[in-house]
């Protein structure tokens, strides 16, 4: 039994991101066994092309960063947007590009906040308190929260007592690249 090669092992992460299935739900369709085969990788190749109606075959994976968006797994200007507004966390696995792109948005913004323009956003907390809540919704979780500004997760959970402590609401602020406001 030979392994898949690793343009397989891309090619069939591309599909699977494609056509929004897992990897395992193909598996379990085509009734594979671990480890994967070439063989197997060519199979769930075959399924996965199936469900998106790709006839033939296409010349060659897309590449990481190249071509559209929805093809490479790349963020595209919408997904970025959204990023660098706060109003999606920034994935793990960002390409060079990516980062560029949202650290040049966030000195934008930083600069539009400095000079007043465009006009200041209440936050997600529309100027009241910043609420536990509005930093799990930022940071995916109670215990990013807590990573992100260096306490327990008990803390977060009982000791702020549902609100951000006045002490740490610039932070906030900071951290969060404005998703969040200091309360009017």
């Amino acid at each position: 039994m030979s392994e898949p090669t690793a343009a397989q092992l891309d090619y069939i992460e591309s599909l699977t991101r494609r056509a929004g299935a897992s990897l395992s739900e193909v598996k379990a369709q085509l009734q594979l066994d671990e480890p994967i085969t070439v063989e197997g990788a060519s199979k769930i190749i075959d399924a996965l092309k199936d469900r998106l109606g790709i006839v033939g075959s296409e010349t060659r994976p897309p590449k990481r960063g190249q071509g559209r968006a929805e093809d490479s797994g790349r963020l595209g200007a919408t997904e970025l947007r959204a990023i660098a507004e706060g109003r999606r966390p920034a994935p793990t696995d960002l390409a060079v590009d990516e980062s560029w792109i949202l650290f040049r948005l966030a000195k934008l913004i930083d600069l539009e906040l400095a000079i007043g323009e465009p006009a200041r956003w209440a936050g997600a907390n529309q100027g009241e308190q910043i609420r536990v809540e509005h930093l799990e919704a930022y940071f995916g979780s109670v215990e990013a929260v807590a990573t992100a500004f260096g306490v327990s997760v008990g803390t977060v959970r009982s000791g702020w007592g549902g609100v951000l402590p006045p002490n740490r609401v610039f932070e906030a602020v900071v951290k969060t690249r404005g998703y969040v406001q200091a309360p009017h």
